[in-house]
């Protein structure tokens, strides 16, 4: 669970670094709209982590894991 939470930690990172290369203003803006979308379920599964709660930790890293896959297509999709 925790590799999981690291894995989708250094996605996030490297999806950031990729999104302050875009040079299209309107494209970035919207890349990271969607990365601070995936970084909420990212604080809360750290959070209920921190809490010892699993259940939690696992839905909200589940959520995260499918919006940085999202978003990191997008950022691949240089069209979208």
């Amino acid at each position: 669970m925790y590799e999981s939470l690291n894995a989708v930690r250094e996605q996030l990172k490297l999806a950031n670094t990729m999104i302050k290369k875009v040079d299209d203003k309107a494209r970035r803006a919207s890349l990271m709209d969607e990365y601070e979308q995936a970084t909420v379920p990212m604080t809360r599964a750290i959070n209920a982590g921190h809490k010892f709660v699993y259940a939690e930790l696992d839905e909200h890293l589940k959520v995260a894991q499918v919006r940085v896959e999202k978003l990191m297509s997008r950022i691949a999709n240089r069209s979208n």
